[in-house]
């Protein structure tokens, strides 16, 4: 009987998480190993598809709890690509950075509406730039960096594979924070981040 009831519960991983497990490196079937067990056992007791259907309600129970994304936590990820020292670019881009910095700030101090009920968040601003709504625990694979962009386009780009962030050189902070907010709620939207 035990033994019919640990056969229907048995979940295993696919074929290909196992391919990756044992490229990685062959001691890891160990690893599997608990795992599946583990799941095994959320299995049994109905746990695992409790989990899977309401992983943001249960996410506390695992997890440690984090502190909410702050201004000064992307300012720390991410660093600036600046021009020549001296030049009118460089002269520019710290401009712009400035300007980047005070929208982060008044991101999170809920100063950037985006319609009468909604404002625009750190997390969105982040998953524009690195597809990820919290910063990984163990940092990114390459230094987020920042780029400007001295040419006639007026949005904010992003590259989430290498994540870059290309930040507009224009002529206000008003326009600045405007194009930013759009540029970002225009990708999210049409899932292009």
């Amino acid at each position: 009987m035990a033994h019919r009831i640990l056969v229907q519960c048995r979940i295993t991983f696919n074929d290909s998480c196992r391919h990756i497990l044992s490229t990685l490196n062959p001691d890891l079937d160990i690893v599997e190993t608990t795992i599946v067990r583990f799941v095994d056992g959320l299995g049994c007791l109905g746990l695992h598809a409790a989990m899977k259907t309401n992983s943001k309600h249960l996410r506390y129970l695992f997890l440690a709890k984090e502190d909410p994304l702050t201004a000064q936590d992307l300012i720390d990820v991410f660093s600036p690509h600046f021009a020549e020292q001296g030049s009118n670019r460089r002269h520019n881009e710290i401009r712009t950075y400035a300007w980047f910095r005070d929208f982060l700030l008044d991101v999170e101090g809920g100063e950037m509406q985006v319609d009468q009920s909604k404002n625009l968040t750190l997390q969105e601003v982040l998953a524009f730039a690195s597809g990820l709504e919290e910063l990984p625990p163990l940092g990114f694979k390459n230094q987020p960096i920042i780029e400007f962009m001295h040419t006639d386009r007026k949005f904010p780009e992003a590259n989430t594979c290498d994540v870059v962030l290309r930040l507009p050189i224009l002529r206000s902070y008003e326009e600045f924070c405007n194009l930013m907010c759009s540029g970002i709620l225009q990708a999210t939207e049409f899932g292009m981040t």
